[in-house]
């Protein structure tokens, strides 16, 4: 597999959660006890760039400000298996805090923005210490939504919830002659989404078209209509 260079990450300019408008989005259980959450923010990425990859160091949790992150893993066959779309207002990395190493790659998937929280496990102690508490209210929610995206064995049914899922985070929605619908461009391939749910690209392909037939979605390429029909 041909690895696209990762980006230089030289630190742009520093910042405070509680200062951004989006604080909400990425933190939805703040405490004004918690005190200041201090970021990085990251260069842009490109589409295909890595923010780290199976062995590179630990240097802080990071939150995804826009784009999308596909977080994967390369199995012994050489196939990929992807964990997780990560979407803004996502916290990704918290897997290598304990090892001090990362074991996954995370790709951007198009143009991607990222804060990356300054980290120093003595310096966030002394300094932050509402930080440790953060992080492990975001993980504990993180868990909780893992857990609640059980995949149901059948693709047509797992396809249809990963576009709700997609659509409720990335999606707008319009009114089409007093019926509503849920526009949304997918920043994955259908491949991937396969790779995500456990299917074949082929699969994944079957059940969309199976979904347009049963007139619960219009699809063309990636830009995906979810109808009023696929909310019920």
């Amino acid at each position: 597999m041909d690895m696209p260079r990762r980006l230089p990450a030289p630190a742009r300019d520093s910042a405070d959660c509680r200062r951004c408008p989006l604080e909400l989005r990425c933190w939805p259980e703040a405490d004004p006890a918690d005190g200041p959450v201090p970021v990085v923010r990251e260069p842009a990425m490109r589409s295909g760039q890595f923010l780290w990859r199976p062995g590179d160091p630990f240097t802080g949790p990071v939150i995804v400000h826009s784009g999308c992150v596909m977080i994967f893993r390369t199995t012994p066959a050489g196939t990929e298996r992807v964990l997780q779309f990560a979407l803004a207002g996502d916290l990704i990395g918290l897997e290598a805090l304990s090892r001090g190493r990362h074991d996954q790659y995370a790709q951007a998937q198009g143009e991607v923005l990222c804060c990356r929280v300054r980290w120093s496990p003595a310096a966030a102690a002394a300094e932050t210490p509402g930080l440790y508490g953060r992080l492990l209210r975001r993980a504990s929610q993180m868990l909780a939504a893992a857990q609640q995206r059980a995949r149901p064995e059948d693709p047509i049914a797992s396809v249809l919830n990963f576009l709700r899922d997609i659509s409720r985070r990335l999606g707008h929605e319009e009114a089409d002659g007093g019926r509503r619908r849920h526009q949304v461009r997918l920043p994955m391939s259908r491949l991937d989404i396969g790779r995500y749910l456990g299917f074949a690209e082929e699969t994944v392909c079957r059940a969309i078209r199976r979904l347009q037939d049963q007139g619960l979605i219009e699809a063309r390429g990636r830009q995906i209509s979810l109808l009023e029909a696929a909310w019920r």
